[in-house]
């Protein structure tokens, strides 16, 4: 027989609104699965499916004074339960704006790693913020700057304190929220070959 499949889209700022589809195409049962994210700069969410029945959330968001990237968990895909900052970002760091500088974070695993992209935005404390909402950009090249973390786990990728004090960094890319695909498949053709 056909085996049925089930989509689920997801997507933010400020809560985490689902919808789920059949097919990919016709999307339907809008809801609010998060209403008060942990933080109030919550957005860019992004789903990856950790084990049976569980699923991971890493989203944009903001500590006290430095950017961060917030985890959150499901074993549903209706409750999420906040678990902590899985990359945090502090002093020695180049950017990090009042609404957060962590944008876009996306996990992929691979051979037993786990790597975390993110753009990391903005150049000023102060100044990018209140210029953003005109358009005006003091360094555009800031805008294209993704940074790519390591870690052995999915809940903890390091701190962010500036290049030269990044254990975890392994690379920087000239883009702007970039995603990293990883294709199973193709690695089990190339090992049996």
């Amino acid at each position: 027989g056909r085996s049925w499949r089930r989509y689920f889209m997801f997507w933010s700022p400020h809560r985490l609104h689902r919808m789920t589809s059949g097919d990919g195409v016709v999307w339907s049962d809008h809801r609010v699965v998060m209403a008060a994210p942990f933080h109030r700069f919550f957005r860019d969410a992004t789903v990856v499916k950790a084990g049976e029945g569980q699923w991971l959330l890493y989203a944009t968001g903001r500590g006290r004074y430095f950017s961060r990237v917030d985890l959150y968990q499901s074993f549903d895909l209706e409750g999420w339960q906040y678990i902590g900052a899985a990359l945090r970002t502090g002093w020695g760091s180049e950017r990090n704006s009042i609404v957060a500088s962590t944008e876009s974070p996306q996990v992929v695993e691979h051979r037993g790693r786990y790597y975390l992209s993110l753009t990391y935005n903005n150049d000023s404390f102060v100044w990018s913020t209140l210029l953003l909402p005109l358009k005006i950009w003091l360094r555009r090249s800031s805008y294209n700057d993704t940074l790519v973390f390591h870690a052995d786990n999915p809940y903890d990728f390091g701190e962010y304190r500036g290049r030269r004090r990044a254990q975890t960094l392994l690379t920087r890319l000239q883009a702007h929220a970039a995603r990293l695909v990883h294709e199973p498949e193709r690695d089990r053709r190339q090992h049996d070959a």
